[in-house]
């Protein structure tokens, strides 16, 4: 009884794992992110340097360069950028000079999403990573969008 158990929960063990996505990672110099190893698509804009999708998610890694305007002029643009991003609904924002969180929620094509939106100062480089469901989706993939922010380093 208690192989037939163990052999039991090695099996749930391994269909439970084969379920998580698997990961990949992202690095600039002293920056790194890891973010899950989704189909990879075209995104036009120069600044994307990662741009992968699931059914329900999105994870997208942009690299600005900060120049003159510092990083909260860089973590503005990127908040202008949001509120250009489709029929914007809502936001919330928490910018500083070595960090800046944009949560907002957006209509795409007859669906709300939800993003989230992490950037960090990394000297000559803003890094920003966003995180994006369709809204029914968010909550069921929080733990996801967690384990992706907190991989984040520079």
């Amino acid at each position: 009884m208690k192989k037939t158990l163990a052999i039991l929960l090695l099996v749930l063990a391994a269909f439970l794992a084969s379920c998580a996505p698997k990961f990949t990672t992202y690095s600039d110099g002293a920056f790194s992110v890891d973010y899950p190893a989704w189909k990879a698509v075209a995104v036009p804009n120069a600044n994307a340097v990662v741009n992968v999708v699931s059914a329900n998610c999105a994870v997208r890694v942009d690299k600005i360069k900060i120049g003159p305007l510092g990083f909260e002029g860089a973590a503005k643009i990127l908040l202008q950028i949001a509120k250009n991003s489709g029929s914007f609904v809502s936001i919330s924002e928490d910018i500083t000079a070595s960090y800046a969180n944009i949560d907002y929620k957006v209509g795409v094509a007859g669906t709300q999403a939800q993003v989230s939106l992490k950037a960090k100062n990394c000297g000559e480089n803003a890094y920003a990573v966003s995180f994006s469901c369709k809204e029914t989706q968010f909550q069921k993939n929080s733990n996801l969008m967690n384990q992706v922010f907190g991989s984040m380093k520079c």
